[in-house]
């Protein structure tokens, strides 16, 4: 399937002009906003530096989950009900890819600092870091590809589940 069958899974009302789209820094295409990605790399960038200082760990506590629209209807991005009008109108696959992602990410930074907050070693700390480090990247990476418009069959067969966070916080 192409960005352009998807689109007949849009939701119902006038396409939004994608030059008006990325006049507000939203993809022109999907109708999706990378800022809301900024939400996991303030997380990630907390997680970098909390090995050498551990006082991030309260900043990480903090740090608050929210879906997409959450997201923009909390932000002072200027074009934020622009972004939550066309997140409505993105082709529906891309939209529950997003989702599933940006709650996957969400469950891997909850369990990485209530795991920071139980008083183990340095080492066990650093490990808990690494691989969160690791996963919330990749998990990154392919959410950014879904907001540009990746092949959609790569959206569509990509599948991410609750094991995946539990297996990374296992040991």
């Amino acid at each position: 399937m192409t960005l352009a069958d998807a689109n007949h899974t849009r939701s119902h009302g006038p396409r939004i002009d994608p030059e008006r789209l990325k006049a507000a820094n939203l993809h022109p295409e999907t109708g999706l906003a990378t800022d809301y990605l900024n939400r996991f790399n303030e997380a990630i960038m907390l997680l970098e530096i909390v090995n050498d200082d551990p006082s991030c760990v309260e900043e990480l506590q903090a740090w608050e989950p929210a879906d997409y629209v959450e997201h923009f209807s909390r932000s002072t991005f200027k074009a934020r009900d622009l972004a939550i009008e066309a997140y409505h109108q993105a082709p529906l696959v891309l939209r529950r890819r997003l989702d599933e992602l940006g709650g996957t990410m969400t469950s891997i930074i909850v369990a990485a600092r209530e795991a920071l907050t139980i008083g183990m070693s340095e080492e066990e700390s650093r490990a808990v870091v690494e691989m969160t480090l690791a996963s919330l990247k990749e998990h990154l990476s392919e959410a950014s590809a879904v907001i540009h418009g990746k092949p959609l069959q790569d959206v569509e067969s990509a599948s991410e589940t609750q094991d995946e966070v539990d297996a990374l916080f296992a040991d």
